[in-house]
């Protein structure tokens, strides 16, 4: 019995890979060199420079294709030096791509993304990425509603005490092929309880709601969106009979195009001039006989915002004192200890301490469905 031994392994390995015929020519495709590298893809590495100039092309391109997102993303930034060296960059990148055509794409994506209204409206808003107790707070001036007061918690939101603006503003008996019309539009804070009151109320042939929301905008810069005139170009398209109106999130800054130009937040006037901002904007909802509801921000975590969202509360009721138009106190209903993330173990607050999930939409929601359904005589969700 031949045993075989590692040594004759070897031998077998080595004459497998000789040539059997000592004057046959090796394999062209081994080096002969037994240093040179045998990754023939390794010799054709793209030279660094050629490497660095696409990537520059591509960068330029895709600037060149989306010059309008440049100018918004400049025109949000705070006012200041860098602001302005960036508009006027982000300007003539897209006076470029617009003498070239290549901002076309993007406009198409815009109008889709902004569906029926936006193309129609042909709006220059568009979609961006997101934005202490009630001590001091002032009370609701004369014939304004304040919504909240009464037994809190996130499963059971507060009855509503409803106080002033008894004006009846229902346009016409409300039916199936004439249901009430009802426009949610702000912020991104309002994006939960719009979707939360779209939920409670799909099943209702009697109401038909939509939602229009503007994220990183407010009242602070309509050189980045102009919401008086935004929300009057909204009203003329879909004249709705209920405005439902959140916004604010955003207003923790200077106030743009104010009468003497640019208001900084803190100065003597900015909430004076907050509150003809806001007061205008309640006047244009509540035109053609609609009825308005202003959604109080609800407490915030951050100390800044919560210090400025005090100071806007306080604006938006003097201005619905002069308005006429429903306000609805949110810290009563998410809120009526202070700040807070979970309100009897529902998560009632995102984790940036701003704005609403889900659920801290929904019991928002429930307390509109309410104030509405009770208003025209509607079966709730």
């Amino acid at each position: 019995m031949a045993v075989r031994t590692d040594s004759d392994v070897v031998v077998a390995s080595r004459r497998l890979h000789e040539p059997s015929d000592p004057h046959e020519p090796s394999d062209p495709r081994e080096p002969s060199d037994p240093h040179e590298a045998r990754h023939p893809h390794l010799e054709q590495r793209t030279p660094p420079a050629i490497a660095v100039a696409a990537v520059l092309v591509a960068l330029l391109l895709g600037a060149l294709l989306n010059g309008p997102g440049l100018v918004r993303a400049a025109t949000g930034l705070p006012v200041g030096p860098v602001r302005d060296a960036a508009m006027v960059v982000a300007d003539g990148t897209a006076r470029t791509g617009a003498t070239l055509g290549l901002d076309r794409p993007q406009q198409w994506l815009t109008a889709a993304r902004d569906s029926d209204v936006g193309a129609a409206l042909g709006t220059a808003a568009t979609l961006a990425g997101a934005e202490a107790p009630a001590d001091g707070q002032p009370d609701g001036g004369e014939g304004t509603t304040v919504l909240g007061d009464g037994e809190e918690s996130a499963g059971q939101p507060a009855d509503p005490v409803v106080a002033g603006s008894d004006r009846d503003r229902v346009r016409g008996p409300i039916t199936a092929d004439a249901p009430l019309e009802v426009l949610l539009a702000g912020d991104s804070l309002i994006g939960a309880i719009a979707d939360g009151y779209g939920r409670r109320t799909t099943d209702n042939e009697l109401i038909d709601w939509t939602k229009d929301v503007r994220i990183s905008t407010g009242l602070a810069r309509p050189d980045v969106l102009d919401w008086h005139l935004h929300l009057q170009q909204l009203l003329d398209a879909r004249d709705p009979d209920v405005v439902v109106l959140l916004l604010g999130g955003n207003d923790d800054q200077s106030l743009v195009a104010a009468p003497d130009g640019v208001l900084h937040y803190g100065q003597p006037g900015w909430e004076e001039e907050y509150e003809a901002r806001a007061t205008r904007l309640q006047e244009i909802a509540a035109g053609a006989d609609r009825e308005v509801v202003w959604l109080e921000l609800p407490a915030m975590r951050p100390a800044k915002l919560e210090q400025a969202r005090q100071r806007m509360n306080a604006a938006a009721r003097r201005a619905a004192a002069e308005t006429g138009v429903l306000l609805v106190d949110t810290d009563a209903l998410i809120a009526p200890q202070g700040y807070t993330a979970r309100l009897e173990g529902v998560q009632v607050r995102a984790d940036d301490g701003v704005h609403l999930p889900h659920p801290g939409g929904d019991v928002v929601a429930e307390v509109l469905d309410r104030i509405l359904s009770e208003r025209y005589g509607l079966p709730t969700g």
